[in-house]
């Protein structure tokens, strides 16, 4: 019979108890500051050309090797939720195909290139 069948891919440990302490840490530096002050920016990243890891089977299958081009995108905002910065779009085009007849910062967002789509230091300069 047909059944789904994941691909197996990546996979990362957390030491857990390193993490909590960490968290205590990051607390006694953040409490000197108000909410609106504090902001968090966290990056993902979608590798548009990548194949699934899921597939319907039957019998089993192995995987394929995965693209791995890819746009990175960074989103931004204060603790309290008052302030959202625009999202940061980095890809390895110099001209986003998203925005043939308009500039990305006239759609919204902030738009960098690299040939491999990854932040870095001079990103943030």
């Amino acid at each position: 019979g047909l059944r789904g069948v994941q691909l197996q891919g990546e996979a990362a440990l957390v030491d857990v108890e390193k993490a909590e302490e960490e968290v205590l840490c990051l607390r006694k530096i953040t409490n000197q500051y108000a909410l609106q002050d504090i902001f968090n920016g966290d990056e993902t990243g979608l590798f548009y050309q990548m194949p699934p890891n899921h597939t319907l089977a039957t019998m089993a299958c192995s995987g394929r090797k995965g693209d791995k081009t890819r746009m990175s995108y960074m989103l931004t905002t204060n603790a309290d939720g008052s302030e959202q910065l625009k999202p940061l779009v980095i890809s390895h085009s110099k001209q986003p195909c998203c925005s043939q007849c308009k500039t990305p910062q006239s759609l919204g967002f902030d738009y960098h290139f690299n040939k491999k789509a990854w932040m870095t230091g001079v990103i943030f300069q």
